[in-house]
């Protein structure tokens, strides 16, 4: 895990009216113009970029899932700009699971040292976040024993990934269900983040899908090459 957070500032922060919010689809590395800001909420594009206040502050409270490849994922947001932003603009804030793609127009896949950096020194009076927010879907099935799926976790990651879908099993007989309705199907790199309506580290989910008869699951879905993809993984099948 990779803690983007320092410790508070003695001052509280920037007051309400001196927030402002811009929310608008945007491509990596183009910043939003600073004219004429415009409200989209964050529902309705699974891309967008926000401007947080960073004044008076000395971090973004951001917890970063380290990666090998692709663009971090948010595990938990902390004490700092980024909380203050999400307790004005609740509708339209940054959430847990939401892939940081650029700071700054600085782009987080291709150059993350340089992101680090941001996110360690002195910030300026503004930041610039652009984000990758998932689908999620729910997915209910009996743990038959043949499961047909393989997935990974460590005991820091948020929840678990899919890395196999079998040819056979539970897993893939839910998917051609899925598919005759038109609807979204499970897929390698696809994230188990709750079991039960809770969040779970890697290695506790895993552990409860082995026990649990019935799975209950919250599933986060991201566009392929964006899922970011984690070191040091353990394998589990449920085969």
């Amino acid at each position: 895990m990779l803690a983007c957070c320092m410790e508070g500032a003695d001052e509280v922060g920037p007051s309400v009216s001196e927030i402002q919010e811009i929310v608008i689809p945007a491509q990596i590395p183009m910043l939003p113009a600073m004219s004429s800001p415009k409200r989209v909420r964050t529902e309705e594009v699974s891309t967008f970029t926000v401007a947080v206040p960073t004044k008076n502050f000395v971090t973004l409270g951001l917890q970063l899932e380290s990666t090998e490849s692709g663009a971090p994922l948010i595990s938990s947001i902390e004490e700092g700009a980024v909380q203050e932003f999400n307790k004005i603009y609740k509708h339209s804030g940054i959430q847990p699971y939401d892939v940081l793609l650029a700071l700054d127009g600085t782009s987080s896949i291709n150059s993350w040292e340089a992101i680090q950096e941001k996110l360690t020194s002195k910030l300026p009076d503004k930041m610039f976040l652009t984000l990758k927010r998932p689908r999620k879907i729910q997915v209910v099935v009996e743990n038959t024993g043949n499961m047909g799926i393989t997935l990974a976790s460590s005991d820091k990651s948020v929840g678990v990934i899919i890395q196999e879908l079998h040819p056979s099993g539970t897993m893939v007989e839910w998917n051609a269900k899925r598919k005759s309705q038109s609807r979204d199907v499970l897929e390698v790199l696809d994230r188990i983040i709750e079991f039960d309506g809770k969040a779970y580290c890697g290695t506790d989910l895993a552990k409860l899908l082995e026990e649990k008869k019935i799975w209950r699951l919250t599933v986060l879905k991201y566009a392929q090459g964006e899922m970011p993809v984690l070191e040091g993984l353990g394998r589990g099948g449920f085969c």
